[in-house]
């Protein structure tokens, strides 16, 4: 689970037999949809408000990484859990927008 502020997602999923598996989340507090895009029918102070979301980026953050693991040990089992390993990696994206006016 990761969460800042209001904003929060999770993700869960097993790994493949004889494989692994990776997990990919993201939260946005920005209106990422009127990026690179023409947008009508707003101000160019309403475009910054959905760009910016009035400093919602900034203050702490939280991640919670949890992994349950199923060691073998039953009758003909011959598979194991040791040694899991849990790799994570945050990234924090900054935007630096330019707004353009365009007249038809």
């Amino acid at each position: 689970m990761f969460s800042h502020n209001e904003f929060e997602n999770s993700s869960s999923g097993q790994n493949q037999a004889q494989g692994s598996a990776s997990h990919e989340m993201q939260i946005e507090w920005v209106n990422s949809s009127i990026i690179a895009t023409t947008v009508t029918g707003m101000s160019e102070g309403e475009i910054i408000d959905q760009l910016e979301s009035n400093g919602m980026g900034m203050g702490d953050y939280s991640i919670d990484i949890t992994v349950d693991v199923t060691s073998g040990g039953g009758f003909q089992c011959t598979h194991s859990d040791d040694g899991e390993e849990v790799n994570y990696e945050i990234v924090v994206w900054v935007l630096d927008y330019t707004i353009v006016a365009v007249t038809e």
